[in-house]
């Protein structure tokens, strides 16, 4: 089997898992796939800059990805971050308008570009696409609710509690942190050495232990009284 034959039943694999391909059949994903183009972004590689024209949407075959927003003074304000199978670009898609915000590279990223055209082609073919878009647009939404509740009503150490317990149901009781404690920073709305102190104090407590990038829980429990101290 040839590596773009390889690359190409992976980009299909990739689009199955996304809410509004899932159901589409394998000749018309096979079609949305060849459509596309597979990048490598490195680390800290740009996908697209908030105002540019939409070009498409860009789905993550491996690595992962970040959406942000950056103030003029340089500040960041991760919105969302996306693994395999996840995608950004959804909106302008849909409202031909440019881009929201911008996306970069967390790791070495295989990411596969839709040209806006071709997803354009397959929505007039299958608009029942539609429905499942407004679904995944709700709960993007939905995560933006939660990510404004989060700045405005937790303090630091809560947000860092609560991103910690996220990282653990998603990857395990014991994890490698694939974001710098800025892009946490970053991702929680404060600045980095806030995060190094509560790290190291939440280590000194006993509900975590840091060797290097890498957490383990100890004390689950811990973390979410923290989290509940302001509910």
């Amino acid at each position: 089997m040839s590596m773009s034959e390889m690359e190409r039943k992976a980009a299909i694999s990739a689009l199955r898992k996304v809410p509004f391909f899932r159901d589409l059949d394998q000749g018309t994903l096979s079609d949305l796939a060849r459509s596309g183009r597979q990048t490598v972004f490195q680390k800290g590689e740009e996908l697209f800059q908030e105002g540019d024209p939409c070009r498409g949407m860009f789905m993550v075959l491996s690595g992962a990805i970040k959406i942000y927003r950056s103030a003029p003074s340089g500040r960041e304000q991760i919105l969302a971050m996306e693994g395999p199978g996840g995608f950004a670009a959804e909106l302008p898609l849909l409202d031909g308008e440019p881009y929201p915000a911008s996306c970069a590279a967390i790791e070495e990223s295989r990411v596969l570009h839709v040209p806006r055209a071709a997803f354009e082609e397959i929505l007039r073919r299958k608009p029942e696409l539609a429905l499942g878009i407004l679904r995944v647009l709700g709960r993007r939404l939905r995560g933006l609710v939660m990510l404004v509740e989060e700045l405005s009503l937790l303090e630091v150490p809560q947000r860092l509690a609560k991103y910690l317990l996220e990282m653990s149901e998603r990857r395990g009781p014991t994890f490698t942190l694939s974001l710098s404690n800025q892009e946490i920073a970053n991702r929680l709305g404060t600045v980095r050495e806030i995060v190094s102190r509560n790290l190291h104090r939440l280590a000194q407590q006993g509900a975590i232990r840091i060797e290097g990038r890498r957490i383990q829980i100890v004390d689950e429990k811990a973390l979410r009284d923290l989290v509940e101290e302001s509910r």
